[in-house]
């Protein structure tokens, strides 16, 4: 996949259906505060993003915007999480949690 400097990958409130992967370039994650736009962080070649809603079930909690053109990988979509959650259950089963 590809962005182009300033595109917006997904807006916060969308629906958190896969996960990311920055092969090249930079993307940063913005939220909207009384002040105005807040940059939290920036992800380089090699970072992850997007995963809370596919761990929380919920809408994207923040804005992430290619910084420069940016090229990387979607893939991980919610469907594959709820049996990895499973997993993560039992094992807590195993432990006494």
């Amino acid at each position: 996949m590809a962005w182009s400097a300033g595109e917006v990958i997904f807006r916060s409130g969308d629906p958190g259906s896969a996960l990311y992967l920055v092969t090249r370039g930079r993307a940063s994650v913005h939220i909207r505060h009384d002040d105005g736009d807040i940059r939290l962080v920036t992800f380089a070649a090699g970072a992850v993003f997007g995963e809370l809603a596919l761990l929380d079930r919920g809408p994207r909690s923040a804005t992430v915007t290619a910084e420069e053109d940016m090229q990387g990988f979607g893939g991980i979509i919610r469907r594959a999480v709820p049996r990895a959650a499973g997993y993560r259950d039992q094992a807590a089963a195993g432990f006494g949690a």
